[in-house]
């Protein structure tokens, strides 16, 4: 092949050197025509060797395209060939690329399904992680360095009062709480971010939009990244309201159940003697031997017993045996009669609403006056000065597992609130226990049992009273007697 390849070239390139050598051969073979001619003549004419010379001439030329002619077609075909075989070498490298490339598009596709499948397997763990995390009844966040919320669960989401658990990333806590809320929960994160000490098991209270302080126990701890650098804060807030305030009311009860049980054996053994100190009164008085002087003073004892055993009464009634008789009465003339004698020699406005359906309920109509009479004496004392007392008498159902841990029903509700100076927040939760309180002791104010007494007879009576107090803006207490019996 490489020798066809130098024999076109040098066809193409020398072209004339081959003509020449072939008119050599023509003049030679001319003469040999002229020698075997028989029929010619020795001497040629001068007109018939121009003439050839004419013919000679234009062969050469001839000879010479026929040449190049002929070689450009060799060179072509040579073209040809060296492209077919190069075609042919192409076609194998583009074979042998392909192959190659479908090994390596199976791997890839190998790849990319593992990838995939990793993938998911990957967003199946979050999601079944996410689901575990707002199943839990525990309130769970995140947060980076920057305390900015990377996640939480939906009982966190309830608790900050936001839409969804996704719409907490993201933000700051100046975005999702109040800013003294905000400015606290900050300092705790950024203590724990620099120290890499956990806080653990502290409670802390969280006023809610609609105005209600819950108690959240609350832990946080640092996040540890993959360096062992602490990457961020873990924390967790469980509502524990309720608990607490059972807790509490459990051990309030018993304290009462304790006093009471004490307050019971006294007035019982009190109330005899006095019984016999009365009697022994009413036969002085009727001795003929007394002057009106003595009178007056054996009078002033009278009272003072009746006095004394007006606080047997109550004390009786505060321990287990005054348990209420109950029938029915009307409310509102029960409410009317506690508002008649609270109102009398005072400076306090007392006005009362009755938007009830209900006025007839099971209730001890005696027991239940004195509740209201010392709600309304308590808010006098309150208010020396003088001051309004606003008491509302509604309707309401409660669910089950309510906040106020009363069966679910149907319960009268009566508000009363003063416009005095408020309870402290440091005393309020003591208000309820027997012989507290912040007024100077006397026989006629500052006992220390009114309050006690009405928590007692609301109890027995299957309801709840409770107080809510803002200092300076008075007092606030709530009476629920159940109405279905």
């Amino acid at each position: 092949m490489k020798k066809f390849l130098v024999l076109t070239i040098i066809i193409l390139l020398y072209p004339n050197c081959i003509v020449t050598a072939d008119w050599s051969d023509v003049r030679s073979l001319s003469a040999y025509v002229q020698v075997e001619k028989p029929d010619t003549s020795l001497t040629q004419n001068p007109e018939e060797n121009s003439v050839l010379d004419i013919i000679l001439s234009g062969s050469k030329n001839n000879k010479s395209m026929i040449v190049i002619f002929a070689g450009i077609i060799f060179a072509l075909l040579y073209i040809v060939f060296i492209l077919f075989i190069e075609n042919r070498r192409f076609k194998k490298m583009i074979k042998a690329r392909t192959a190659e490339l479908s090994e390596n598009e199976e791997r890839w596709k190998f790849s990319l399904e593992g990838a995939g499948q990793i993938e998911e397997e990957v967003s199946n763990s979050r999601r079944m992680l996410q689901m575990v995390l707002d199943t839990i009844p525990i309130g769970v966040f995140w947060k980076d360095r920057d305390l900015t919320y990377l996640g939480c669960n939906n009982s966190y989401a309830r608790l900050a009062g936001i839409e969804s658990a996704e719409s907490i990333v993201g933000k700051k806590d100046d975005e999702v709480f109040d800013v003294e809320i905000a400015r606290m929960y900050n300092e705790i994160d950024r203590e724990i971010l620099n120290s890499g000490h956990p806080k653990l098991n502290y409670e802390d209270h969280l006023m809610l939009p609609t105005g209600k302080v819950r108690i959240l126990r609350k832990s946080k701890v640092p996040l540890i990244g993959v360096g062992g650098e602490v990457a961020g804060v873990l924390g967790t807030s469980e509502d524990v309201t309720v608990q607490k305030n059972l807790r509490e009311e459990t051990f309030r009860i018993r304290k009462l159940e304790s006093v009471g049980i004490l307050a019971s054996g006294i007035a019982h053994d009190f109330n005899n003697l006095l019984m016999a100190i009365s009697g022994s009164l009413s036969l002085l008085r009727l001795s003929e031997d007394f002057t009106d002087k003595n009178l007056h003073w054996i009078e002033n004892a009278e009272k003072s017993c009746f006095a004394a055993t007006e606080l047997t009464t109550r004390l009786i009634t505060f321990s287990r045996g005054g348990a209420p008789v109950l029938q029915e009465e009307n409310i509102v003339e029960v409410i009317n009669e506690a508002v008649e004698s609270g109102s009398s020699g005072a400076a306090v406005k007392i006005d009362y609403l009755n938007e009830s359906p209900v006025n007839s309920v099971m209730i001890d109509g005696r027991q239940v006056r004195q509740v209201f009479l010392n709600l309304i004496e308590n808010a006098k004392e309150a208010m020396p000065g003088g001051g309004s007392v606003y008491i509302v008498s509604s309707e309401i159902n409660l669910e089950n597992n309510n906040r106020l841990e009363l069966k679910f029903g149907r319960y009268l509700m009566i508000t009363l609130k003063d416009t005095g100076p408020g309870i402290p927040e440091a005393i309020i939760d003591k208000i309820f226990d027997p012989y507290f309180s912040t007024k100077v002791m006397g026989a006629h104010k500052g006992q220390g049992l009114g309050l006690a007494i009405s928590h007692s007879i609301i109890t027995q009576h299957g309801g709840k009273i409770t107080v809510n107090s803002v200092p300076g803006k008075g007092a606030l207490f709530t009476v629920y007697i159940p109405l279905n019996r």
